[in-house]
């Protein structure tokens, strides 16, 4: 009769143990489903790994991504190029709608979130790089209506919007320095303040022949730390060896390597022998050069060094392709040519070119728009 009882208490305890063990699984799957597991795809952050076309993306593991609100445009593509391309990205949806589990090759329609909570999206339109395209805009149409007519105060909104989020982690960065997005001043800086910042950038071209006679002087500058320098294609055309010499040092560096040479717009990008050095760059504009705007040209006009001229945006041109050259009426001289035009904050829009003799103030400059798309070919 104990030896029954014994068996029944054993039996009785084994099956509470199971079910226990069967209840405690239960609960760790139901909080892996509520979040503790997989993450639903548009809380992570995902890697851009392709730019498809100007509203489309390709993010990792070949996953595409249309970008709701936008055109499919060449400025947005170049847009996207500069400042997505990649870098960590979040995608979201409209109607937030999720998904825990997107397979590779899908193609997914929402808004793109940089690492640093800014809309990509917003920012094209924004910029004038496309119109608002409202097919698929459900829940979403007075918000980038917002974008359009400039409306939208990013930072206020930003401020509310991030209060208790985390600090976020920086994407990767670039190769190139000329490919980082500028940051604009907190203080307007003075042009003198901006002059003497830059003009260490800007440096002396002299060519030569096969005997190393000089034959040839321009202007150049730097638009990256490792030297890589920015001028005409005509500054170099007749010579079989380039050096530059830098404001305010007695040395010439050697031009080691051509990595653009495009003679229908006549500009050239290269590399200056650094030997370890880091070298003071440019920074790019992201914004497109506006007739009327305030310019300065900072080059070596007949060899005088650090030679500054300003004047406004007389008009944009259009010679080889669309909006290609840039007329100003700032004052340049034989041996300007490849000096860089820079906006009031000291960004380049454009680089030197040419003159037309017996027009009053006709001085063109190559569009930097056109060179910012081979230079995306560079990373």
């Amino acid at each position: 009769m104990n030896g029954k009882l014994l068996r029944k208490q054993v039996s009785s305890l084994h099956n509470r143990f199971f079910f226990s063990t069967f209840l405690i699984m239960m609960v760790i799957t139901t909080l892996l489903e509520l979040g503790c597991g997989k993450t639903p795809f548009d809380r992570k952050y995902h890697k851009v790994t392709q730019i498809l076309n100007g509203n489309t993306i390709e993010v990792y593991p070949k996953i595409k991504v249309h970008l709701i609100g936008i055109n499919n445009t060449k400025e947005s593509e170049v847009f996207l190029s500069e400042y997505v391309l990649r870098h960590r990205v979040r995608i979201k949806f409209d109607k937030s709608k999720r998904y825990r589990k997107v397979k590779a090759g899908a193609m997914l329609y929402g808004y793109v979130i940089t690492d640093k909570r800014v809309s990509v999206n917003g920012q094209i339109l924004m910029r004038k790089f496309s119109a608002l395209d409202t097919y698929l805009l459900n829940d979403s149409l007075s918000q980038f209506q917002h974008y359009v007519d400039g409306s939208f105060n990013f930072r206020k909104t930003n401020k509310t919007e991030n209060s208790s989020r985390r600090k976020s982690v920086t994407g990767r960065i670039r190769k190139w320095d000329f490919l980082k997005k500028s940051r604009k001043n907190r203080k307007k800086k003075t042009l003198e303040e901006i002059i003497e910042k830059v003009k260490p950038a800007v440096f002396l071209i002299i060519t030569t022949d096969g005997n190393n006679n000089p034959i040839a002087q321009g202007t150049g500058f730097f638009i990256d730390r490792s030297g890589i320098g920015v001028s005409n294609h005509h500054v170099f055309e007749d010579g079989t060896k380039a050096y530059v010499k830098i404001l305010n040092s007695p040395e010439y560096h050697k031009v080691t390597k051509i990595y653009i040479d495009n003679d229908e717009h006549d500009y050239i990008v290269f590399q200056v022998e650094s030997e370890g050095n880091q070298f003071k760059y440019f920074n790019l504009s992201s914004e497109k050069p506006q007739q009327g705007e305030s310019v300065f040209v900072l080059g070596n006009p007949k060899g005088l060094e650090s030679t500054l001229t300003t004047g406004i945006i007389s008009s944009i041109r259009s010679e080889i392709s669309t909006n290609d050259y840039i007329q100003i009426d700032a004052a340049v001289s034989h041996g300007s040519s490849g000096s860089p035009l820079c906006n009031m904050d000291g960004q380049v829009v454009g680089v030197v070119v040419s003159k037309i003799e017996g027009c009053e103030n006709c001085n063109f400059a190559i569009n930097m728009e056109i060179i910012k798309k081979d230079l995306i070919q560079m990373r």
